[in-house]
């Protein structure tokens, strides 16, 4: 966790899961998903559809166009 706090972080790219307590197989903790919430950075949150989380719009969405995006406007930033 102190490569998120004492780092500057542009942007994060990942998953739901990275937001949750418990996500990703139990690898992020309440605390870990506490101090990435809180980051003063743009989260790119990639929407899996898995543990019975279900974001409406993003059903019909391939994660191949979802990382694209994400590439498209991570450039445009030039961070």
């Amino acid at each position: 966790m102190d490569f998120l706090t004492k780092n500057k972080i542009d942007a994060i790219v990942g998953p739901i899961g990275i937001l949750i307590g418990g996500g990703i197989g139990g690898e992020i903790t309440s605390n870990i998903s506490k101090v990435i919430f809180n980051l003063d950075c743009i989260k790119y949150i990639i929407p899996l559809q898995k543990h019975g989380i279900f974001i409406p719009g993003t059903r019909n969405l391939a994660i191949r166009e979802i990382i694209k995006e994400i590439i498209e406007d991570i450039r445009c930033k030039n961070f």
